[in-house]
């Protein structure tokens, strides 16, 4: 809008930003006041838009970005030596989008961005486009470069054992800063199994039911567990994250074998219709028996009477088990284990010390936790096998100390 001088005259100039280059037609409008006796007037004129290429310039910008950073980017665009307002900015890093922005009317620009983690860590280039198309501001660019830093990442397992063949796995995916990676992919393993990937959620939280192995019950002593390691892996390819593999260790509990209770019960029929094994059963329970790696010739259920190893309290029996453990002994130390807990639960009880083991099994049913009453078990299934199996195959001395180490605990 101008305003004519005192002889009616104006001047007016355009610097026509969103027109097309070429011959266009600019019209000159009087708008008289209200209260003016004039009309209103319009006239036209034929004028030549050139295109001219504007100068775009980076005042600041971030030098340095990690995930989730915030990055400015500030400049101005001019042509001729004059501010360009309403120009349109886009800001890209490589061929990421930050931002697209109008310049204000002194032709400057600031856009603000969360760096993405989208774009891998190294040096990238941030590149400033005026992009109006078909106008007579032509398309130009100026760069710059950024270097982008990796981030730290962290991942969280816990392991639950939910039953014998499945475990959940549950954990958290975040920078070391505690910034949430949602919908980021971690595979997830037990052992040598394969992997299962699963994506975490909007908190970067995964909860996944895993099977386990098969053939983890095979061990000669069930209630011996097995420690396995749950392994989670986050490959950050192609991002500025850090990749990270996390373990967790899965204390992993077999079922009751079967074929052990079914031994130990047809060993107490096989006592019932042969009076003629319990002399021998009674000489089997002797001292020198139990402290013997010798080994029986029947298959029978055997008694541990009163008089076998009277003189000796149970952690004075449990000391023989472990001699007989460090002697390599592993037979007797697995007897010996056993007449000291069963010598511990009849004193404790007050039980008739005539209960064979399958019967003093039976009679602590209701007096034992199921945790104590299921190693009782197990502990009569292999003093069983010691005892009244011809060849009797050693146990690892992994597994004697396990029942060491928890017969030490319980036993005063």
């Amino acid at each position: 809008m101008q305003t004519t001088l005192e002889n009616a005259t104006f001047n007016a100039s355009l610097r026509p930003i969103t027109v097309a280059p070429g011959n266009r037609t600019a019209t000159v409008r009087f708008v008289p006041a209200p209260t003016s006796k004039y009309e209103s007037v319009r006239h036209q004129i034929d004028v030549r838009v050139s295109a001219v290429t504007p100068s775009v310039t980076i005042h600041s910008a971030t030098r340095s970005a990690q995930f989730n950073d915030t990055v400015v980017v500030h400049g101005h665009v001019s042509a001729n030596n004059t501010s360009l307002a309403a120009v349109p900015v886009q800001v890209t890093i490589d061929e990421t989008r930050i931002g697209t922005v109008r310049t204000n009317s002194t032709g400057e620009f600031t856009v603000r961005k969360r760096f993405p983690a989208s774009i891998p860590n190294g040096t990238r280039t941030i590149t400033v486009a005026v992009s109006q198309m078909n106008t007579s501001v032509r398309q130009t660019t100026h760069e710059q470069s950024l270097h982008v830093d990796p981030t730290p990442t962290q991942l969280t397992l816990t392991t639950t054992q939910q039953n014998q063949t499945v475990v959940t796995v549950s954990g958290r995916l975040t920078t070391t800063t505690g910034t949430a990676l949602p919908d980021r992919p971690v595979a997830l393993s037990v052992g040598d199994s394969a992997s299962v990937t699963v994506r975490t959620d909007e908190d970067g939280r995964i909860n996944a039911t895993l099977s386990l192995p098969t053939g983890l019950d095979s061990s000669s002593l069930p209630f011996v567990s097995t420690q396995l390691t749950v392994t989670g892996q986050y490959a950050a390819s192609g991002t500025n994250l850090q990749s990270i593999t996390q373990t967790a260790t899965l204390t992993y509990t077999p079922p009751p074998s079967q074929s052990l209770r079914h031994t130990g019960y047809a060993g107490l029929a096989v006592l019932v219709l042969s009076g003629a094994v319990v002399a021998w059963r009674r000489r089997a329970a002797t001292p020198d028996a139990l402290n013997s790696d010798s080994s029986a010739t029947t298959n029978s259920d055997s008694a541990i009477t009163a008089d076998v190893l009277t003189d000796l309290s149970p952690s004075a029996i449990l000391d023989r088990a472990r001699t007989a453990q460090t002697d390599g002994r592993t037979t007797a130390a697995v007897r010996l284990s056993y007449v000291a807990l069963r010598h511990e639960y009849v004193d404790t009880f007050d039980l008739n010390p005539a209960l064979t083991h399958w019967e003093l099994y039976r009679t602590l049913d209701t007096e034992l936790d199921p945790s104590a009453h299921e190693f009782l078990y197990e502990l009569t299934a292999a003093y069983e096998r010691a005892t009244y199996t011809e060849r009797p195959e050693p146990l690892p001395d992994s597994d004697i100390e396990t029942i060491l180490t928890r017969l030490e605990d319980q036993i005063d």
